[in-house]
């Protein structure tokens, strides 16, 4: 298990070096690259500078603040101080204060701000994404997270604040659904460019444009439940054996 445990840290801190030297050479090294004679150094180019640099705070800001809230769930559930232990033997649910809830709660406030951002700048046709496919499908991709996050938050604010019956096991459900979200709506975008929802009405990925793309990622996110009906009815249609009849 401690073997697994560090190649996972390993992969982890791998990916984000990764992602940071792609950063790097990618929007700042495009922004450095603008500071030529006899332009010079330009307000705007400064501006775009500086964006580019929080930008890069904020990537190794994210990994690093995974890698963290990983570390606190590990602790919680392996009965941290603060866990009410009583109130867990008894069977009751816990409510916000609770260690475990706040860290959900900064997990969600989090996993928003990365997604609206995310949706923000692929929708910006002036961002460094370009107008290819790419952009599209992230488009659907954080929409769709967006969508899943407001079914999340909901349950989060009904069971921790409402009911207060909060149930730390599941913790890793208020992690997860986001991340369904997003996947999900990756392959809602494929399947859609595909052209293998034609008999949805109204939907043709002539007349939709990077706002649609945004409306529908987030329903898929919102109802996910009814996007995975609707994929499986594809699948059998496109996969029906003779043993269906």
């Amino acid at each position: 298990m401690n073997t697994l445990k560090r190649v996972a840290v390993f992969l982890w801190y791998a990916i984000a070096a990764f992602a940071v030297l792609a950063y790097i050479r990618g929007p700042l090294a495009d922004a450095i690259n603008r500071i030529a004679p006899p332009d010079g150094l330009t307000w705007d180019v400064t501006l775009d500078i500086l964006q580019k640099l929080v930008g890069l705070a904020l990537v190794v800001g994210a990994f690093y603040f995974v890698r963290q809230a990983a570390r606190s769930f590990a602790g919680l559930a392996a009965g941290a101080p603060g866990e009410a232990p009583a109130d867990r033997r008894a069977g009751k649910g816990l409510a916000f204060p609770a260690p475990i809830t706040v860290h959900v709660a900064v997990w969600l406030l989090f996993m928003s701000a990365v997604l609206l951002v995310g949706l923000l700048v692929a929708l910006d046709r002036d961002s460094f994404l370009g107008g290819g496919e790419i952009r599209y499908a992230l488009i659907t991709m954080f929409a769709a997270g967006v969508g899943s996050m407001i079914t999340t938050i909901l349950g989060y604010l009904k069971h921790a604040s409402v009911q207060q019956d909060f149930n730390p096991a599941f913790a890793p459900w208020y992690v997860a659904r986001p991340i369904m979200g997003i996947l999900l709506g990756v392959i809602f975008y494929f399947v859609l460019k595909g052209g293998l929802l034609a008999t949805v009405p109204d939907v043709s990925m002539r007349e939709v444009n990077e706002f649609g793309l945004a409306g529908l990622g987030g329903l898929v996110g919102l109802f996910s439940k009814n996007a995975i009906e609707k994929l499986r009815e594809v699948f059998n249609v496109l996969f029906k054996t003779g043993s269906d009849n």
